[in-house]
C-alpha cells in the first residue's frame, strides 16, 4: 500500500514521494534484519530513483541500501535502472555518481557473477 502512495506521490509532491521512500526503506531493512528467512520484494524504486537524481549523494546512499538489500536476498527492483540512474544526474556530478554506483554493482557483480550487466557508457 505504501509503494502506490509512493509512486502517486512522485507526480505531485516528489519530495514527500522521496522522504516516504527512505523511510520505507529504512523500516524494511529493518524487518529484513529481524526475519532474514522472509520474502521480500521492494516496490517503487524505479519511481523514486529519478527524483534523486538532482541529489546524487541521496542517490548513492538509497542505491548502497539497496544493494546491502539485494545482498540478504530482496528483490529490490531491475539492476540496469538502479545503476543507470547515474545518467539522470547533472552532468558536473555525473562521473562521480557513476563511479560510486559502479562500486556498489561491482560488489553485487562479485556475489553473483551471473548478474545482468549494466552499460556504464554515458
Amino acid at each position: 500500500m505504501c509503494a502506490l502512495s509512493i509512486e502517486e506521490l512522485t507526480k505531485i509532491a516528489p519530495e514527500d514521494a522521496i522522504a516516504l521512500f527512505k523511510r520505507m526503506l529504512e523500516k524494511t531493512k529493518e524487518h529484513v534484519d529481524k526475519f532474514p528467512s522472509e520474502h521480500h520484494w521492494l516496490n517503487s524504486v524505479e519511481e523514486v530513483l529519478p527524483l534523486l537524481a538532482a541529489q546524487p549523494d541521496e542517490l548513492v546512499a538509497v542505491v548502497s541500501t539497496l544493494k546491502d538489500l539485494w545482498m540478504k536476498g530482496m528483490y529490490v527492483g531491475d539492476p540496469t535502472v538502479i545503476f543507470g540512474s547515474f545518467r539522470r544526474v547533472e552532468q558536473l556530478h555525473r562521473q562521480r555518481a557513476k563511479a560510486k554506483l559502479k562500486a556498489l554493482y561491482d560488489e553485487m557483480k562479485a556475489a553473483h557473477p551471473p548478474l545482468v550487466d549494466v552499460d556504464w557508457s554515458g
